[in-house]
Parts: structure tokens; C-alpha cells; sequence
């Protein structure tokens, strides 16, 4: 399905993207090692490009429905103390997997070429409910699987980033520990924020999104910053999110807002569909 939508798009943006910007599509993250050399910026996005949820509620349209749902929780009356807990709940109950099981190969591979890696995600990072700090919770997922951004090591301190067309954004926009949260902002604008008030100065950029419209955002910045880049979208179709089942989730959901607790998919289908009728043993 991304496949055929991914051809569609082609077709939409062939006009609106600058002659310079080179946009390859591709399905194996080892596609990107040909492109690079030293001194190279590799820039990974990270939902559905590095890793990916093993539950229905955030795929993509999981997401949007917890997300609906909890605004109209919100208009309610319900406190956000309670709706960020919530949320905390769900993102416990969650486990993430790399999307390529030799992507750790990738990043050393990348490394020893002498280029730097960087993440480039579209999460806030900020204080929710119980969770210190989203931004670092997603690290820690991603040092789990031994994937780290070698930039950190050039870049170590935190950076807040503001953009012209954002005056005050909320939650920040910011780069930690070597991933830019651009706090669902303009990747491409973020990027080229980032590049002036850190001073960086890559001979290239790699890009990498699952999202065109991302890519052609971060091709078209670099591209007016005059730095040479190959920007890659990501072909990958989730497997939640090709099984998402919008009346499971709503049960799911309705179930944490009725108990606190967050029923696992097993459990939700069993409850919505029983496999079997119970029997009556007095019969």
C-alpha cells in the first residue's frame, strides 16, 4: 500500500521540488552506505525508520485516535494531570523494535567511513506526567537496541532551536544528545536552524524519513544552504498499522479511562470476540 501511495506522491511533487535535490526512494537502510563518505552528516528519522511500536496504539492511526480521544477527554473536563497519566500508561505498556535487525551494523558501518550520525524526529521532548522527559525515554528505547548518534559525541549539550515562523513553540524545539525533536515543526526549517547556531559544516547530508513530506522539506533547506545532500524515503509498510483495528483500540482506550490499566491487544480482541462459548459443566 505505501508502495503504490509512494508512486502517487512522486507523481504530485516532481514539480515542486528543487532541481538540485537528489530524492531516492529505497527499502533496506544499507542502501544508504553507498552515498557515504567522510565527513558526511547521516541524518535518521526515527519512528518507522529506525524503530517501530509493537501495538496498534501508535501506529499511525492509533495515534491520531488516542490523540482525538483524549482532547475530547480533555473538553470534558477531565484534568491533564490525569490524561498525562494516562498517556504514560499506554507509552509503559508499549515495546519498540528495530524496523532492520542489522541496523547497529549500519550506524558502525556509517562510523567507520569517519562520518557522523544524527536523529531528526518529529517528537517533543518535555516533562509528562511520571516521565521525566520524553526526549530522553526515546533515547534510552533506542540505546536499548544499541543505537546511538556518534554526533553527541561533537554536540554533547543541549540546544534550543526557534524558527521564523514559530515566535514561541511549546513544547520546545530543541537537540539532545546528538537527535534533534522538532515538536511536529518543518524538519527542513528545523534543520537549517540547527546547522546555523551550531556552526556545523557537513561536506554532506544523508537523509532518511518514512514521510516524503519530510523529505522533500529537508532536501529543499539543504538545498538553499548549498550543502550537497541525497535524501532517501523510506519504504517500509508497518505491520501495525496494516492490521490497525480502530474498534479494538477504542475499546482499549475506553478500558484505561474506565481502570487506569492498559489491556494488551490479546486481551482486548478475547473480550470484543471470545473465541469460544463458555460451557455450562452443570449440564
Amino acid at each position: 500500500m505505501k508502495k503504490v501511495l509512494s508512486l502517487v506522491l512522486t507523481t504530485l511533487f516532481t514539480f515542486s521540488i528543487p532541481l538540485m535535490a537528489e530524492i531516492r526512494e529505497t527499502e533496506q537502510m544499507s542502501d544508504i552506505l553507498q552515498e557515504v563518505e567522510a565527513d558526511t552528516l547521516v541524518i535518521f528519522d526515527v519512528d518507522y525508520t529506525l524503530i517501530h511500536p509493537d501495538t496498534m496504539i501508535f501506529s499511525y492511526p492509533g495515534y491520531r485516535q488516542l490523540s482525538n480521544t483524549m482532547i475530547d477527554r480533555a473538553n470534558d473536563g477531565i484534568s491533564l494531570e490525569k490524561i498525562q497519566a494516562w498517556i504514560c500508561t499506554v507509552m509503559d505498556n508499549t515495546s519498540y523494535y528495530p524496523i532492520e535487525n542489522d541496523i547497529a551494523d549500519t550506524f558502525s558501518a556509517i562510523t567507520a567511513i569517519g562520518a557522523n550520525t544524527m536523529g531528526l524526529t518529529g517528537r517533543p521532548t518535555q516533562p509528562l506526567g511520571r516521565i521525566d522527559d520524553t526526549g530522553n525515554f526515546l533515547l534510552e528505547i533506542l540505546e536499548g537496541h544499541n543505537i546511538r548518534f556518534s554526533i553527541a559525541s561533537e554536540i554533547p549539550t543541549d540546544v534550543y532551536l526557534r524558527i521564523p515562523s514559530v515566535f514561541h513553540s511549546r513544547p520546545p524545539i530543541m537537540y539532545k544528545n546528538g537527535c534533534i525533536f522538532s515538536a511536529n515543526m518543518p524538519k527542513g526549517a528545523v534543520l537549517a536552524r540547527f546547522i546555523e547556531k551550531t556552526g556545523i559544516e557537513p561536506k554532506k547530508v544523508i537523509f532518511i524519513d518514512d514521510l516524503r513530506h519530510h523529505v522533500v522539506s529537508v532536501a529543499t533547506e539543504l538545498d538553499k544552504l548549498d550543502i550537497p545532500n541525497v535524501c532517501f524515503h523510506y519504504l517500509w509498510d508497518s505491520p501495525v498499522d496494516l492490521a490497525f483495528d480502530e474498534e479494538l483500540v477504542s475499546y482499549q482506550l475506553n478500558y484505561l479511562m474506565d481502570t487506569d490499566l492498559w489491556l494488551p491487544e490479546k486481551d482486548a480482541q478475547e473480550a470484543i470476540s471470545p473465541s469460544c462459548e463458555k460451557i455450562d459443566d452443570t449440564i
